[in-house]
């Protein structure tokens, strides 16, 4: 997901945040540590004030793109199949008296 957000230009934390939706800051973080620590993404600060840093995708990460892209039109097209999937999932594993799986 992250790769296709920085796809078009480089982006500030929160905006990345804010765009993927709920993701926790530590878990965010993480991701995009592993994502610069494999290459894909660098990140640059930028002195203030405000201090301001941004990820971007280097040219190992813009490979990657068309795979994602592959990826993105596959979820799409199966997305009715998976929400399905998940509902009997849910049905089956359901405790009785929870609306919940385990």
């Amino acid at each position: 997901m992250v790769i296709s957000l920085l796809a078009e230009e480089p982006l500030r934390f929160s905006a990345i945040r804010a765009r993927i939706g709920p993701v926790t800051a530590k878990v965010l973080t993480a991701a995009l540590r592993n994502l610069e620590r494999d290459g894909f993404v660098a990140r640059s600060e930028h002195p203030g004030p405000p201090r301001s840093v941004h990820y971007g995708l280097t040219g190992l990460g813009r490979t990657l793109l068309p795979a994602v892209a592959l990826a993105v039109t596959w979820a799409h097209d199966h997305l009715g199949a998976m929400l399905d999937a998940q509902e009997a999932y849910d049905r089956e594993h359901a405790r009785p008296g929870r609306t919940e799986p385990r």
